[in-house]
């Protein structure tokens, strides 16, 4: 795992889920703008929802990171 830009890019790289995943928080607002367009509120709704899930899951792995201890310390 890392981070970096000033926390706006995450690396995500868990062996068991086998997954690789690098987005900006950026990219998830205009993606989540992109899918709420031409939707019912529910769904809007949802999508925001979603977004801020993604969004606090990205600022935990963040402030993980930033406590994890550095190798050879």
């Amino acid at each position: 795992m890392w981070l970096t830009g000033g926390g706006t890019m995450v690396h995500l790289s868990p062996f068991r889920a086998g997954y690789s995943l690098c987005v900006s928080t950026d990219f998830l607002d205009r993606l989540a703008s992109q899918l709420r367009a031409n939707k019912s509120a529910a769904c809007r709704r949802a999508i925001q929802r979603i977004l801020a899930i993604v969004k606090t899951k990205m600022a935990n792995i963040r402030t993980m990171l930033k406590r994890r201890p550095t190798s050879g310390t």
